[in-house]
């Protein structure tokens, strides 16, 4: 008797996904209604699976910092220094030492030219954040330091990523030497930080924020969308002194042309993914007569676009597109050019290629600086991330990320020193790299070789 009954029940069960999954084919493809209830679930669960594809939402655990999204542990540091290979034309480079955050981990490196570790931070997101009420609580995320900056005494600003979630930006966290956490600044923060050399030394980065509504004249939008702002900081505090929304700014420029553009469908919902910031410092600005000092370089990624942002009258004064595809880290030089890394504008049919280029903002016109015909590289790309900084002896320093290779170049684009990890243990990219001359070290290392 029980058997006959399980058999039954069994059978019921069967016929029942039978007709939801035939009411949801209906519903779904041929707009044929179920009754009120199947259809209010059908479409909730439509809406979720949407939002989770996004990376609005998630379903995969509470966010922790362990196995991949830990700090890097001894093991794989001595790994770093035992894999990594480093070739050096010894007295054509910019001597010094250099900062390299890494995709998949938090751990933050100081290298010697050599490739040496010579001392490093290890802070977790959730040291800097134990309570985190600015980002998910239920996304598992891939752990990241974007960008970092170090002071001459060892303090050190910490962009945190969240990859997976959205928004990834995760925040700023200043620390001293040892990893000791000074201030943290909870914000959705990403990509950049910049520091002013000059002045009060206040600290420019990137926010971006989920909009639900419609913005009134930008409809043809997707919605729910990620906005950017630039966001500018107290560098004693981490608190909040200014914010300026791009979209704004933009809107009642005379660079509104640029909200109409059609982006890639993967990335509707991030119309502008800015990556990179840098304010016109006073020293720079005789170089570019055609800017303001003060000024904000902003490169959004999504629109290959770079804009010139003014923070007080939150104004776009300028705005450009050229020959670069989804572009980073572009920045000023005194040679009255913008540089900046282009990820995919050299592609071709048969061969992706990135390159650093450098653009005369004034006539428009671009050149390559690397790779060139005397750089002696035959394959450089990275399709997303890719950082350049100028050095002041006028050698370029290029982070290829998803090829975890570091460049240094001299001008005409020779290669002088070369950086570069073999696949394992998860490292996936170099997010950032920054050199640092010996003198600007002020601090007591916490390794041998400084």
């Amino acid at each position: 008797m029980f058997n006959r009954v399980l058999l039954a029940l069994s059978l019921l069960s069967g016929l029942l996904l039978c007709y939801i999954a035939v009411a949801f084919v209906l519903y779904h493809h041929y707009k044929v209604e179920p009754p009120a209830v199947l259809a209010r679930a059908f479409q909730g669960g439509i809406t979720y699976y949407q939002e989770w594809q996004r990376g609005h939402i998630s379903v995969l655990g509470e966010k922790e910092d362990r196995g991949k999204q830990q700090s890097l542990s001894k093991r794989l540091e001595t790994m770093i220094n035992t894999k990594r290979r480093v070739q050096w034309e010894v007295d054509q480079t910019y001597d010094g030492y250099t900062l390299m955050t890494y995709k998949n981990h938090t751990g933050i490196f100081l290298i010697d030219m050599k490739g040496d570790i010579v001392h490093s931070w290890d802070v977790p997101f959730k040291k800097a954040f134990p309570i985190a009420d600015h980002v998910h609580k239920m996304v598992k995320v891939v752990m990241v330091v974007e960008d970092a900056h170090l002071y001459p005494n060892g303090d050190l600003l910490i962009q945190y990523g969240g990859l997976n979630d959205t928004p990834h930006g995760y925040g700023v966290a200043r620390v001293d030497k040892d990893g000791k956490v000074i201030w943290a600044h909870a914000d959705n923060n990403h990509h950049d930080l910049y520091i002013e050399p000059e002045g009060q030394g206040y600290i420019y980065t990137l926010s971006h924020h989920i909009i639900q509504d419609p913005i009134p004249g930008l409809e043809h939008m997707d919605y729910p969308s990620l906005m950017d702002y630039v966001v500018k900081l107290d560098p004693n505090t981490g608190e909040e002194v200014e914010r300026v929304s791009i979209t704004e700014a933009l809107q009642k420029s005379p660079y509104a042309k640029y909200l109409k553009l059609k982006v890639e469908d993967e990335e509707i919902w991030d119309y502008f993914h800015t990556n990179s910031v840098e304010k016109l410092e006073p020293s720079m600005a005789k170089f570019f007569p055609m800017f303001k000092e003060g000024q904000i370089l902003v490169s959004i990624r999504n629109l290959d676009l770079l804009i010139m942002l003014e923070m007080d009258t939150k104004n776009v004064t300028w705005a450009t597109q050229g020959s670069w595809i989804r572009q980073h880290s572009a920045q000023f030089t005194p040679e009255g050019k913008i540089i900046l890394f282009d990820n995919r504008g050299a592609n071709t049919a048969n061969m992706e290629l990135s390159r650093v280029l450098a653009l005369d903002p004034e006539t428009k016109k671009v050149s390559v600086l690397f790779p060139t015909p005397s750089s002696d590289v035959r394959a450089f790309y990275t399709k997303a991330h890719g950082r350049v900084q100028r050095l002041p002896n006028g050698n370029l320093l290029v982070a290829e990320g998803l090829s975890v290779r570091v460049w240094e170049v001299a001008p005409g684009g020779k290669v002088v020193w070369r950086y570069a990890l073999p696949p394992m243990a998860g490292i996936d990219a170099i997010l950032s790299a920054t050199r640092y001359t010996k003198d600007y070290i002020q601090f007591t290392p916490n390794r041998k070789g400084l």
